[in-house]
């Protein structure tokens, strides 16, 4: 619940800009921080074998999805 909650704060804050795709990119990047957080939270805490496995898949793409998102606000500021 904390990392949920820490996400919404996160969104509630983040300055939008109008442009759409910029939106998109900035806020998607805090939502998948948020499942990574609570897919970090599961590994830690969690016992079932099947979720560990989809919280360590979880993890991997969605901080490459981070990582591509990230770069393309990078490369399309405008």
């Amino acid at each position: 619940m904390d990392s949920m909650m820490k996400s919404g704060k996160a969104a509630d804050i983040q300055l939008i800009t109008g442009d759409i795709d910029n939106d998109f990119a900035t806020l998607m990047i805090i939502h998948h921080q948020s499942a990574i957080d609570n897919a970090s939270a599961y590994l830690h805490h969690g016992n079932n074998a099947q979720l560990k496995t989809m919280a360590n898949n979880i993890v991997m793409s969605q901080t490459k999805e981070i990582e591509d998102l990230a770069d393309w606000l990078k490369t399309n500021k405008r």
